[in-house]
């Protein structure tokens, strides 16, 4: 009898240095009121807070969460300036 059969492997390099881990965030993504979109780098930030979605063009608040004085205080928000972040539930345990 023929049957189908996916092969399986990994990949192990004992002793090589691995990437850092993303951001974590213990809060709720900020999403478009529109489309549901995701604040990410890509998206216009305002000086009043407010943020452009990159998907639909939407303008959305942020209750000045984004609000920064310059250009170099992004790095307060990672969701901001990386692409890949982990938003953990408040209530979850990290190990």
């Amino acid at each position: 009898m023929n049957t189908a059969s996916l092969g399986f492997g990994a990949l192990v390099c004992p002793g090589r240095e691995t990437a850092p881990s993303p951001f974590q965030i213990r809060e709720e993504p900020v999403c478009c009121v529109n489309c549901g979109a995701c604040v990410n780098p890509y998206c216009s930030v305002l000086n009043s807070g407010e943020w452009k979605c990159v998907f639909c063009n939407k303008l959305n608040g942020s209750n000045g969460e984004f609000r920064a004085g310059y250009g170099e205080d992004m790095h307060n928000w990672p969701q901001l300036v990386t692409s890949v972040v982990d938003y953990v539930d408040a209530g979850t345990v990290l190990s």
